[in-house]
């Protein structure tokens, strides 16, 4: 463990908590608008009709999960963003985190603190690494979205909602991890350092309450981190 220097852990406009607490908020919205769809077509699937109100619910429904994994997949980036700047302005000073490490892409600062600033290598087969670089891949996506000409001809159909579901799973598991990406570097972080990573939001167990101090986590999310904290490595 390198010996760690920090100019000065007192700043103001700290935003990565209250990000993480946005993007939380959304997925647990999203997780819930999903599994009500699930049971929406559960039940229709079992009538022979399919009525207007049938459809405008599930439409109603997809819109609200558009919004609410949309939301938290760029409050992710947002949270991991502010964070890996601050861990930098910290530890090098503002001056020197602005001018040579700001441009730097989100995963390469992330490696360079785990490298340079903990002194470890992170395994780049490992969820850590995987979960930032699909949360970036998804950021990205979304932020430079570009929409498709509608296709034509015998197959177009078949071919075109065929396509429409392969990317709504990818949209799915795209907002899971980009939770599990702010997760797993905390838990991470927790592995190569033993000192207080006051950085990100804290998921070890040991202080679940509260993202902020005021604010609690949304009913159900604690259950799903005791999960993800069970299953990483």
């Amino acid at each position: 463990m390198p010996n760690i220097s920090v100019t000065s852990y007192a700043r103001i406009n700290v935003r990565q908590r209250s990000y993480a607490l946005i993007a939380i908020n959304n997925y647990m919205k999203f997780v819930s608008k999903l599994e009500e769809r699930k049971r929406i077509l559960r039940e229709n699937s079992k009538s022979s009709s399919e009525s207007r109100e049938f459809y405008d619910s599930v439409s109603e429904i997809e819109r609200d999960m558009d919004e609410y994994g949309c939301t938290s997949i760029i409050y992710s980036a947002m949270c991991m963003e502010a964070a890996a700047y601050d861990v930098f302005a910290v530890h090098l000073g503002d001056g020197f985190a602005s001018d040579h490490i700001d441009k730097l892409d989100v995963l390469s600062k992330w490696m360079l603190i785990i490298k340079f600033i903990f002194g470890a290598d992170i395994d780049k087969s490992g969820k850590t690494y995987f979960c930032l670089k699909k949360l970036i891949s998804a950021r990205n996506k979304l932020v430079h979205h570009k929409s498709e000409q509608l296709p034509f001809g015998d197959d177009a159909i078949g071919n075109m909602f065929e396509k429409m579901e392969k990317e709504e799973k990818r949209f799915i598991n795209d907002v899971e991890l980009s939770i599990k990406a702010i997760v797993y570097m905390s838990l991470y972080i927790g592995t190569i350092y033993d000192g207080l990573f006051g950085f990100l939001p804290n998921f070890s167990g040991d202080d679940m309450s509260c993202v902020l101090r005021e604010r609690v986590y949304p009913a159900g999310f604690e259950d799903i981190i005791s999960r993800w904290r069970a299953g990483f490595k």
